[in-house]
């Protein structure tokens, strides 16, 4: 399995460029929920968990605890493998 987690990064224009709305918005990202993509064990399907904000993801990629994902088709419940963990960490590094 490996997981994913999307996300649009807008940057300013220029170095000097004072901050805007839309720069100001990834501040506001840390606490709004990312889609985070897993694949279900059971049934093979890429499946996206939407309920974890960057904020959530961190804590617990620091904290070693479990990341949680269900699949919505065959309602299996997996625990993110470390290859996943990787890859959360590896994505919340490009945002």
């Amino acid at each position: 399995m490996r997981a994913t987690v999307c996300a649009r990064r807008v940057a300013p224009a220029s170095n000097t460029e004072p901050a805007t709305a839309e720069t100001t918005a990834l501040i506001g990202t840390l606490h709004q929920k990312l889609p985070v993509f897993s694949r279900c064990p059971k049934c093979r399907q890429l499946r996206v968990m939407d309920g974890y904000s960057r904020s959530d993801l961190e804590r617990m990629l620091a904290s070693g605890d479990p990341i949680e994902a269900r699949c919505s088709l065959c309602d299996e419940i997996w625990v993110f493998s470390e290859q996943d963990r990787a890859a959360v960490r590896y994505s919340l590094g490009k945002l």
